[in-house]
């Protein structure tokens, strides 16, 4: 429900609103996969906070994201946070988190080319949800900023 995605916060400090980039299901590694989340640029290091609140299911490494962090609501919803800096996760699997509270540090792991943070939004019947539009109204309604659409 549009209500709820909505209601999530932004997962870095304000400085980073117009850094928001996406590139929603372009191909990635010559066609094998798509990239299913939204990029925001940041210094590395910059402090990556949850949009909702949840429990922490995973932390860990992966090939292509690097560190991460996955939270899961309590609707369902399952939040994913790549490319943090190594190590620098400050929760713990089964921990309760709320909105807004730091779960770790941006950093460029896995396949990244530059610090940013990479987040992935997947519904409970597990189908990906594009953050970029949500992000774009919610800079606008907290700002009164419009953010550069990628092309």
């Amino acid at each position: 429900p549009q209500e709820k995605l909505d209601s999530l916060a932004f997962p870095l400090d304000e400085r980073w609103y117009s850094r928001i980039k996406t590139t929603w299901l372009r191909s990635r590694d010559g066609g094998v996969r798509m990239h299913t989340g939204m990029d925001v640029r940041c210094n590395h290091g910059s402090p990556i906070y949850a949009c909702a609140g949840g429990t922490v299911n995973s932390i860990g490494y992966h090939v292509k994201g690097g560190y991460y962090v996955s939270i899961v609501d309590a609707d369902g919803y399952e939040y994913f946070y790549y490319h943090l800096k190594k190590n620098s996760q400050c929760v713990a699997r089964g921990q309760t988190v709320e909105t807004g509270e730091r779960i770790g540090l941006s950093g460029n792991t896995g396949n990244s080319a530059a610090p940013h943070l990479h987040l992935c939004v997947i519904t409970p019947e597990r189908r990906f949800v594009d953050p970029f539009p949500i992000y774009y109204r919610w800079v606008y309604q907290h700002t009164g900023r419009f953010i550069k659409k990628p092309s």
